[in-house]
């Protein structure tokens, strides 16, 4: 007769446990439910926005054109602007072989460089940095997300850490930025297997 009063306290002390135990699991629960405030694909692009931000943003502390090679490229876009797209002779160098025999390494940075050729030899320049970096950045984040890396906006922020020389390469009027960027679009493709996309950058 005494025993049976403790049946009922031993029932609620189960219940009161398995209702802790439940309002303990919420939060869990909770948390993992909750998405994330920033999408990947946001992350992706505010951390490609910043990092264009910072090279742009050291290329104009020093506007100038940086070397023989950027006045180059710039002038030879307002040449085939001028004398049409296919140059033959670099008459400027009388007695090179490139006087008669000329062929342009570079037709299609050329061609991009094209539209605002005749603005000032510096602006002109400096639209070509910022093309260059836009494109870089953007292709390593476009592979970043077609390997679906995780975390892809950090991998995007480490390339402004990656050193003075790569820096330099980026901040400079040049075709390297661009077959720097359509390598690493081929790369993340030919892992993806992805061979129209492949063929496209390739060509």
């Amino acid at each position: 007769m005494h025993a049976t009063p403790a049946l009922p306290r031993a029932h609620f002390a189960r219940v009161k446990k398995d209702r802790r135990s439940r309002k303990s699991a919420e939060p869990a629960a909770a948390a993992v439910e909750t998405p994330e405030r920033i999408s990947p694909a946001v992350g992706l692009a505010l951390a490609s926005v910043a990092v264009v931000l910072v090279f742009f943003a050291q290329r104009l502390q020093n506007p100038h054109p940086w070397s023989y090679d950027e006045y180059y490229h710039v002038g030879l876009a307002r040449e085939m602007l001028t004398s049409g797209l296919r140059i033959s002779s670099f008459r400027w160098t009388p007695f090179s072989i490139t006087y008669d025999h000329f062929a342009d390494g570079g037709p299609l940075f050329h061609l991009l460089l094209m539209p605002f050729a005749r603005l000032p030899l510096e602006t002109a320049a400096l639209l070509g940095v910022l093309l260059g970096q836009i494109f870089m950045v953007g292709s390593f984040a476009a592979a970043l997300w077609i390997v679906r890396a995780p975390r892809p906006g950090w991998f995007v922020l480490g390339l402004g850490a990656l050193g003075t020389l790569f820096a330099q390469r980026m901040e400079m009027c040049r075709p390297h930025v661009w077959l720097i960027g359509f390598t690493v679009l081929a790369a993340a493709l030919l892992v993806e297997r992805r061979w129209k996309a492949l063929f496209a950058v390739c060509a």
